[in-house]
């Protein structure tokens, strides 16, 4: 092995531990390495950008690499044989070894460049350790950048390496040298291949080589030519990435401008990122082309796409801000869909963080046709969250705060932040007083609207005023709001018996007449006498058989829908509700205030009393009671006769 070349080196383990093909680093990326290379790149690229007044810009273009111009390729294919030679009984690391050198027995290859630009390059490409470079191409698990950048576990490069089929990558960067305005470049090659026989020893390689130009593989202070048609100037900073034997894969570019769009889409919208891939252009400028481009959008994530897109650029998007001190603010987009338009609502809310870089979803933040998007800003709740992001950035673990002394108060953070994202959207798009609601599941239930008798309007197609709202929000921690598990089913019919007889075991509500054979008039709950007229007695009979749906609104607030088509026409009914223990045990639910197909009505000792029914019409009962939290329910219906 020469001290002094360009070349390739495999050094060894020191007798330590082997590796084969695939590394725990590498796995992390498996399940979806092109969507992990479009997330690893474009954040990079974002998190380098020179000037804050341009967006950063990523290119992407597959080429014919001609597989001479590898460097070091005679090299590479003598360690790949040695890779073979040197382990015999492992057939599935064999294959593989097999496959790569094939490939690199063709005239051509593909490669993936993705180049950026506006961006600083990857700085300390000509010194030591502690360089952005050294943590690029050398370090695991460490990375050199500050509080609120996208990346920060080191080990996001490894998606490269899956997406080549020889594990292969060359890095390549034009720069300036340690903050000054003297340009220089770079480039090195890393290919991770399986621990083999070392040359001349009986020691074993780690099987990672590395393309540098001495010992201690530093980079060939050079520029990097593979791609005929791209040459990088000194006045082009930014950095290239050569994925050496792409794999090339059934709409590879499709699959990723999907996850571009997904991932990026704040970012794009608020022009802090442009890319290009393979010839389509994604900007600010492009956005809503692309969005409903069905040539370039993945069908089965095309509606929640369009559903970001919109969140960001409609008229009558809700806009509210979140404060939750110390740690600053994150903004809360939401839009409610119309009915023709219920395939764009996710009912789902997207969490954002700066460089506005799509991290997760809180599912289920409404039962209305909603969907929602909360961008955290570039501050301490964003720093905060970040150090709790799996290595692909794609969810939040809070089992990495094990140890930690601030764990709780992290905790606290992330529940604090959802619960205000599900109590400013129910209680704007839930509680409003002046809409009513069409959930889904339930608009089978609700009055016709072309019912002009009806004072109640469904409301299917409303519209809210854009509007914004600031305020600090108090850190109370509370259950996520839910929907019973019986929405989408119709409710068990109560076991709410026959007509009951009058007796002393029936309850029998009082009324009088004015006289004998006059109508029943207003009941007296005190005593049911008139000591002007006669004591008649007025009948409490059971209205069964009739199926309701009970529906969750706001159980903060106690808020619930009983909706059910009746079969029967009464005049004067009551309705009773009631909450069920583990044992069928009931207890009379306190309600507080009611409304019938959008009417005040009355309430005495938590029923509700004195409305009258239409056989085969539509009832929607809003009430708010006493219970703030969800419970099994029982609903008895009696005519007053």
């Amino acid at each position: 092995m020469n001290e002094i070349g360009n070349e390739w080196r495999f050094p060894g383990n020191g007798y330590l531990r082997d590796n084969s093909l695939d590394t725990g680093d590498m796995e992390t990326f498996k399940k979806d390495p092109l969507a992990s290379l479009a997330r690893e790149l474009c954040q990079n690229s974002i998190d380098a950008r020179k000037n804050e007044s341009e967006p950063s810009y990523v290119e992407m273009k597959l080429f014919d690499l001609d597989v001479n111009l590898i460097p070091g390729l005679d090299r590479l294919r003598a360690e790949i044989q040695n890779c073979i030679d040197s382990n015999p009984g492992n057939t599935k690391d064999t294959i593989r070894l097999q496959e790569m050198k094939e490939l690199l027995n063709q005239e051509t290859i593909d490669c993936l460049r993705i180049s950026d630009f506006n961006t600083t390059g990857v700085t300390g490409v000509s010194d030591g350790r502690d360089t952005n470079w050294y943590s690029l191409t050398k370090g695991s698990g460490q990375s050199s950048k500050t509080n609120n950048q996208g990346g920060s576990k080191g080990i996001g490069k490894y998606a490269s390496f899956v997406a080549s089929k020889l594990q292969l990558v060359f890095y390549s960067t034009v720069t300036t040298k340690n903050g000054t305005n003297e340009i220089e470049r770079g480039y090195e090659g890393i290919c991770k291949l399986c621990s083999a026989n070392s040359e001349n020893s009986d020691e074993r390689t780690t099987g990672e080589g590395v393309f540098g130009r001495n010992k201690k593989n530093e980079a060939v202070l050079e520029n990097l030519v593979l791609d005929k048609e791209f040459l990088r100037t000194d006045e082009q900073l930014g950095a290239d990435v050569y994925v050496i034997g792409f794999r090339n894969e059934k709409h590879w570019k499709k699959r990723m401008i999907t996850k571009i769009l997904d991932s990026f889409m704040v970012a794009i919208n608020r022009n802090v990122l442009k890319c290009n891939i393979d010839g389509t252009e994604i900007s600010y400028q492009t956005l809503s082309d692309v969005v409903y481009d069905k040539q370039l959008v993945k069908k089965k994530e095309k509606n929640e796409i369009i559903s970001q897109y919109r969140l960001l650029t409609d008229s009558d998007v809700y806009h509210e801000t979140i404060t939750i001190n110390p740690y600053g603010s994150a903004e809360l987009f939401a839009k409610e869909f119309k009915k023709e338009e219920r395939d764009f609502a996710t009912k789902n809310c997207e969490m954002i963080r700066y460089p506005y870089m799509k991290i997760t979803e809180i599912p289920g933040v409404s039962v209305l046709s909603i969907s929602a998007l909360c961008i955290i800003e570039k501050n301490d709740m964003n720093k905060t969250l970040r150090d709790i992001e799996n290595p692909q950035h794609t969810d939040w673990e809070f089992n990495r705060l094990d140890g930690r002394d601030d764990k709780e108060n992290v905790i606290n953070l992330y529940n604090n932040l959802v619960t205000q994202i599900q109590t400013i959207i129910s209680s704007h798009f839930l509680s409003s007083d002046t809409h009513q609601t069409d959930m889904e599941g339930a608009g089978e239930y609700l009055p016709d609207i072309t019912d002009e008798s009806s004072d109640f309007v469904s409301e299917t197609e409303k519209t809210y005023d854009s509007q914004s709202v600031s305020h600090v929000i108090s850190n109370t921690i509370v259950e996520k709001n839910g929907v019973l598990p019986n929405l989408n089913t119709e409710a068990d019919i109560p076991d709410i018996g026959s007509v009951e007889d009058a007796g002393n075991d029936a309850p029998l509500p009082n009324g009088n007449n004015e006289g004998n054979n006059g109508s029943p008039h207003d009941t007296d709950r005190t005593g049911g006498l008139d000591v002007s007229g006669d004591n008649d007695i007025l009948k409490r009979d059971s209205l069964s058989g009739i199926p309701y749906r009970f529906i969750v609104i706001n159980k903060l607030e106690g808020r619930f829908l009983i909706i059910f088509v009746s079969p029967y026409s009464e005049k004067n009914c009551e309705l009773e509700l009631y909450s069920l223990d583990d044992s069928g045990s009931r207890t009379l639910v306190g309600i507080n205030q009611c409304k019938i197909n959008g009417k005040e009505t009355l309430i005495d000792k938590n029923k509700i009393v004195e409305f009258g029914l239409i056989e085969n019409s539509k009832y929607v009962i809003e009430v708010i009671t006493n219970q703030k939290r969800l419970f099994s329910s029982e609903v008895k219906l009696y005519a007053i006769r």
